[in-house]
């Protein structure tokens, strides 16, 4: 998702839109700061260079 700037995915169920899920979904259900999951990706040091 960092690397193609990928805000929400599309969450599809029998080839029906059923809802999205976004980067802080992800984190919040990890039970991780979303800042931590960047880091752990290489976002940090990527906008950093």
């Amino acid at each position: 998702m960092v690397e193609k700037n990928v805000k929400r995915l599309p969450v599809v169920e029998n080839g029906k839109l059923v809802g999205l899920i976004s980067f802080s979904d992800i984190a919040l259900a990890m039970d991780q700061p979303v800042h931590n999951l960047l880091i752990g990706m290489g976002a940090a040091r990527k906008a950093a260079a």
